[in-house]
């Protein structure tokens, strides 16, 4: 039943209209394809924003990451090379301290003008408490050789000190007794400038002189208090002295040249 003011529409009919528009390409442009259409462009233009936007901030942020890590490798080289030139600064004090200690063992050129005045000060705590001058030890030559220190290269000291170290040698010669002269030769091996004794030799000044004792229980007991004999000894005295700044600069001067040859 169909009311005056009502019609009946045909489904058929209905669909024809809702498919009716414009035809692009084979394909009916209707309000279901143009929202399609405008949900695609937007997909495409907020990937497109995305792209323009995001990638640059992207390359940014890694560029930045890679610049921190730069920087911290470079931080960390400073810092290794800080700790390096500390160890290196250490290890030269130590050095220095260690050449200044061995360096005190050697003579020099102050040590060289009081040598002799040391020598003789030796020999009088030997003589300390000897009353007969006959008796006391006595110093009969403390003569140089040379001029001044010279270099040692003539492998007497042994071939590896050629050219590093100096000396100045003496001629000594000493009158005493036994004990007078081997606490003497003692005393130069505790003196501070390291001193060498070379070609010691030593003879008897006197003729053996006569044994007094006494016969006790049929046995003949020597008394304590027999004169000691005396002996003339001479030998060489070497003071050892390290190089001079100069002659070490042009060692180290001939070394870098032998090197680059």
């Amino acid at each position: 039943m169909v009311a005056a003011n009502e019609y009946l529409l045909d489904p058929d009919e209905d669909e024809e209209e809702g498919s009716s528009g414009p035809v692009i390409l084979g394909l009916a442009i209707t309000s279901k394809v143009i929202g399609i259409a405008i949900g695609a462009v937007g997909a495409i233009l907020f990937g497109a924003g995305v792209f323009y936007l995001a990638f640059p901030a992207w390359e940014e942020q890694q560029m930045l990451n890679s610049s921190i890590q730069t920087k911290q490798r470079e931080i960390e080289q400073q810092n290794e090379k800080l700790q390096q030139q500390e160890e290196a600064e250490r290890q030269l004090a130590e050095a220095k301290q260690r050449r200044a200690s061995v360096t005190a063992l050697f003579a020099d050129e102050a040590n060289l003008q009081t040598l002799m005045f040391d020598v003789n000060e030796q020999l009088n705590q030997i003589n300390g408490g000897i009353l007969d001058e006959d008796l006391k030890a006595r110093l009969i030559r403390f003569q140089p050789l040379n001029d001044g220190p010279v270099l040692v290269a003539d492998g007497s000291l042994g071939s590896q000190v050629n050219n590093k170290l100096r000396r100045q040698e003496y001629e000594v010669e000493l009158e005493g007794s036994f004990e007078q002269i081997r606490r003497f030769l003692i005393s130069l091996e505790r003196m501070q400038p390291m001193l060498v004794v070379r070609d010691f030799s030593s003879q008897l000044l006197d003729r053996a002189p006569e044994l007094k004792g006494e016969i006790r229980q049929g046995r003949f007991v020597p008394i304590d208090d027999q004169p000691q004999r005396r002996l003339r000894s001479t030998f060489k005295l070497h003071a050892l002295m390290p190089l001079s700044d100069q002659q070490r600069e042009e060692k180290q001067q001939a070394g870098q040249e032998a090197e680059k040859k």
